[in-house]
């Protein structure tokens, strides 16, 4: 394209008075009618294909939302049908379960268990545990007797000096 030197913005506007043709013969009017009317009929067969794409996408998509619709549907109810069939096939599964549990547990409600059989086998264990800790105290018996009466003394030492913070903390830290 080539450069112009006037712009569309630039350009003048005209300085005439606009110009309006008027027919002076009454016949040239009523063919433009007949003209006119016939343009209505193209504009009214317009408007019906028109109308008619519209129903026709209007009624396809009704036919692809009742087909998802469908699917949707369908797929829904298999959905629900196999949660069914899980909640029964779980509830006979547990069902069972909790019948052989009281099955096992009346069984072994019938066994004649003594508890002194038990008590004898942990009385073992027990008394090897009573000797160790004893002999474990008798190795320092000055430090345990004296042990719990000056941890008393110093904890009421410290208790006392809790007015005067720098010898409460003191206190405190030999603990």
């Amino acid at each position: 394209m080539g450069k112009s030197t006037t712009t569309d913005r630039s350009r003048q506007k005209r300085a005439s008075a606009p110009t309006r043709f008027v027919n002076e013969n009454e016949n040239d009017d009523e063919f433009s009618d007949v003209i006119q009317d016939e343009g209505e009929d193209d504009n009214e067969s317009d408007m019906l294909h028109i109308l008619e794409a519209l129903q026709k996408r209007k009624s396809k998509k009704k036919q692809t939302t009742g087909t998802k619709l469908g699917t949707l549907e369908t797929q829904k109810a298999i959905l629900y049908a196999e949660a069914r069939q899980f909640a029964l096939d779980t509830t006979r599964e547990g069902s069972a379960y909790l019948d052989s549990a009281l099955n096992r547990m009346s069984a072994y409600a019938k066994q004649p268990i003594a508890a002194g059989k038990h008590v004898q086998d942990f009385a073992g264990v027990y008394t090897a545990c009573d000797a160790s800790v004893k002999s474990l105290l008798a190795l320092y018996p000055a430090l345990l007797q004296g042990l719990g009466p000056r941890r008393a003394q110093e904890m009421e030492e410290a208790s006392g000096m809790a007015p005067y913070p720098i010898f409460y903390a003191h206190a405190v830290e030999r603990f």
